[in-house]
This record gives structure tokens, sequence and C-alpha cells, in this order.
């Protein structure tokens, strides 16, 4: 029986389950150069210039960051591109989606997760020139669950988030 009780906790662990109070978060390395120019344009997507890396939270195909200077920015949901294009919003210079990554694009917001590169990019366009005015590039992004300890129940809402299996960003 014990030996019954092991196997089905390690086919848990091995098909990648988590628990209810856990959360995905890709954990990425911060380009300090792009970290740079935000700052020097006092762009909203700047970090802190000692930190190296970066929690991403994904919550329902969009992703959220808690530690711009600026504060927390909650994203768009994306979607799958099924051919390389070029973002034409952009004026200053070329951004390129590949086949397969993920993007929104709603023409004062740019984002990019590219599963295969393991880089998520950020973009806020000036609507009347087109031209950048905060940019961040994260790097080496790898895809974790992390419990959420000593979270607080509340009757008003659902405290647990849920996942989507078809969630581009879980399963990207």
């Amino acid at each position: 029986m014990k030996r019954v009780g092991i196997l089905l906790t390690a086919l848990v662990v091995l098909s990648g389950c988590q628990t209810s109070n856990s959360t995905l978060v890709y954990e990425c390395n911060i380009d300090q150069s792009i970290n740079q120019i935000s700052r020097d344009r006092n762009g909203f997507f700047a970090f802190p210039t000692a930190a190296p890396t970066v929690k991403v939270f994904s919550y329902n195909g969009a992703f959220n960051i808690r530690d711009f200077e600026a504060g927390e920015y909650a994203g768009y949901k994306l979607e799958k591109s099924q051919q390389q294009q070029q973002i034409k919003t952009v004026k200053d210079f070329k951004v390129i989606v590949n086949k397969g990554d993920y993007y929104h694009d709603s023409g004062k917001i740019i984002e990019i997760f590219s599963p295969k590169q393991k880089t998520i990019s950020l973009f806020l366009i000036d609507q009347k020139t087109g031209k950048t005015d905060s940019l961040q590039f994260l790097t080496d992004c790898e895809k974790k669950y992390i419990e959420i300890k000593n979270r607080p129940q509340h009757d008003d809402h659902d405290s647990s988030p849920e996942y989507d299996k078809n969630d581009p960003v879980v399963n990207g």
C-alpha cells in the first residue's frame, strides 16, 4: 500500500499538476541596457537598477508584472501569431512577431511572448508619433509554479486562480 501511495505521488509530480494554491510565474532576466533606456526616458516599463530578475505572473492568458518603479502592470490576453509579421504601430524601429509567438497590439501597448526564445517584450507607444515611450525586454524566462502561502479566503470572490488548460501562456 505504501508503494502505491509513493507511485501516485510521483505520477502527480511528473505530470505537472500543481496545487490549488499555486500560481504560474515566469522568472526572467531583465535586459539591463533596455532597462536603462526606459529609465532614461522616464518610462513606465522601468525596473530599479539593482533588479537583475523579475517574476512575471500569468492569469488567464495575460501577464501581470508587479515590480516596475511606476507600479503594477496588468497585461492583455495574448493571441497566437499564425505567421511572421511586423508590428506596424512602432515607427522608430522594426518589431517582428514570429509564427508561434503570442502577442497583443492595441496600438498603444504591445506585448510579445516568445516561448521558443523564452522572451517577453513590452512596448508603450506614443499614438501621435508612433515612437516608443517605454520598452522592456525580459530574457531567459523559465516557467515555474509557486505556492501561495497564507492566502486569505474571502466569501465575496474566488481567492485561487483557475487555469484554462488551453491558455497559451500556461502551455507556451
